[in-house]
């Protein structure tokens, strides 16, 4: 077994790996500043992202192993979502225009993307916008308007929901928080086309948001 959770191989003929250096910008960056694709060996899966290999792992399965799957890792532990949106994606909400939105990970990490044909985007955040939980719906729905705008097409995007973390710990302010964040992940799959969001109040633990095992979570979301 591992840090991610299985206890198999899950390496497969038709996977590709793309790990995008981390940092920012402040204004779009048009190369990806490092990185290269992978056929990933075994430590290759297990540094990638758990969940963003297992869910990719599983969609490949799901093809019978009949459609090749690029995966490409674009991510940031602990960020808000104000730094994946270009610029001005929030110019015109008031009450999201207050986020700082002027040097971000989303243009030196997903802006030398957008001249790439994409199929999916697997968006797995939340615990960090929990302070102004009751926007998030609104932002998340600025987020995806944001992206089918710069990629140029109507990309598909499954939403990871928040996990059991805070879930049953009693209702106080930071509880109120994160089921604020969860409503609007489930919410934003009734007035937008082409989002799915990944149901996994059942994984992970009371004292850490982010579950042990990657492997349920994965499944879900594929």
């Amino acid at each position: 077994n591992n840090k991610h959770g299985f206890s198999y191989s899950p390496l497969q003929e038709g996977i590709r790996l793309f790990r995008t250096s981390g940092g920012s910008a402040t204004s779009p960056q048009y190369d990806t500043a490092g990185g290269t694709w992978l056929q990933p060996t075994t430590s290759d899966a297990i540094a990638f992202s758990g969940v963003g290999y297992l869910t990719g792992y599983y969609y490949y399965l799901s093809q019978n192993g009949e459609v090749p799957v690029g995966l490409i890792q674009a991510a940031v532990s602990g960020t808000g979502i104000n730094l994946w949106v270009p610029n001005d994606a929030f110019d015109y909400d008031p009450d999201l225009k207050r986020m700082d939105t002027s040097k971000t990970h989303y243009n030196h990490m997903i802006a030398p993307w957008t001249n790439y044909t994409v199929g999916h985007v697997l968006w797995y955040q939340g615990e960090n916008d929990s302070p102004h939980s009751k926007n998030y719906e609104k932002a998340l729905t600025k987020y995806v308007q944001s992206y089918r705008e710069n990629f140029d097409n109507d990309l598909n995007f499954i939403v990871v929901m928040l996990p059991v973390y805070d879930a049953v710990k009693g209702y106080n302010s930071r509880t109120r928080q994160f089921w604020t964040v969860r409503e609007g992940q489930w919410n934003i799959t009734k007035h937008m086309d082409d989002v799915e969001t990944a149901v996994t109040i059942d994984t992970g633990s009371i004292g850490s948001v982010h579950p042990g095992s990657k492997d349920k979570v994965g499944y879900k979301a594929s």
